[in-house]
């Protein structure tokens, strides 16, 4: 499903999301916007959601130094499975 740089409809899957595979989370909020650093605007999203409780470590691959942020990952609805 993901692409040759870990996207899926633009939605990043960085590698410390696999630690989040196959566990139960309920879904804190529907993200529709969201503010892109990057491209220092706000921007619209669809079929994505944050998951509660599942957050940053700040070690990723992304960066060369660690983040301290905390921040919720993006999760698209596509990788996810409803549980009742």
């Amino acid at each position: 499903m993901l692409n040759d740089h870990d996207k899926y409809k633009g939605c990043f899957f960085i590698d410390e999301m696999y630690e989040h595979c196959e566990k139960e989370y309920r879904v804190l909020k529907i993200v529709e916007n969201f503010y892109d650093e990057f491209k220092q605007k706000i921007c619209k999203c669809r079929d994505t959601v944050i998951l509660e409780s599942v957050v940053c470590s700040g070690r990723q691959r992304l960066y060369f130094v660690n983040c301290d942020r905390n921040c919720f990952f993006f999760w698209h609805t596509a990788w996810l499975r409803k549980i009742k």
